[in-house]
């Protein structure tokens, strides 16, 4: 269902699938300057795990479990360079085929290899913690995070 990938194009459009912090719409915004278009998916096959020391989520292979996901479409170049450079290094990317409105298509995912199991709580995250507790910092510093990003781009 899913494949390593050891390098990716972003020359042209590409569709990503989050399931934590990055599925508040707000989040995105803030990252990437705008909305992106998306819908909400479910990814059989994956567990949601708080991660040790982190305010957001990490996901990893569980066949008996799912995570409602959230697809978004058409990112151009500019927002996967920003989400490749935000994602933590602890994840790695996987291309896997989502079921969606549009039919099957393929998307970017981040998740934790199972070499890194460790970095996993035992606890399952949770979006109404995130949302009550962490949210408004988080928010801040994706807007941080992103003026660097495009101050960066600028320079080049």
């Amino acid at each position: 269902m899913f494949s390593t990938d050891s390098k990716f194009s972003i020359d042209s459009k590409g569709h990503v699938v989050t399931y934590g912090s990055l599925t508040f719409p707000e989040v995105m915004e803030a990252l990437l300057g705008f909305k992106p278009q998306y819908e909400n998916v479910l990814l059989k096959g994956f567990r949601r795990n708080a991660l040790r020391g982190r305010v957001y989520p990490g996901l990893r292979e569980d066949e008996s479990s799912e995570v409602v996901g959230r697809l978004y479409f058409d990112l151009d170049s500019m927002a996967m360079e920003i989400l490749e450079s935000f994602e933590d290094e602890l994840y790695e990317r996987k291309t896997i085929t989502v079921d969606c409105s549009r039919g099957q298509i393929q998307a970017l995912l981040y998740l934790v290899p199972q070499q890194a199991y460790e970095e996993l709580a035992d606890s399952l995250w949770s979006p109404e913690t995130f949302e009550r507790h962490f949210l408004h910092d988080y928010l801040k510093m994706c807007r941080d995070f992103r003026a660097k990003q495009v101050s960066s781009s600028a320079q080049l």
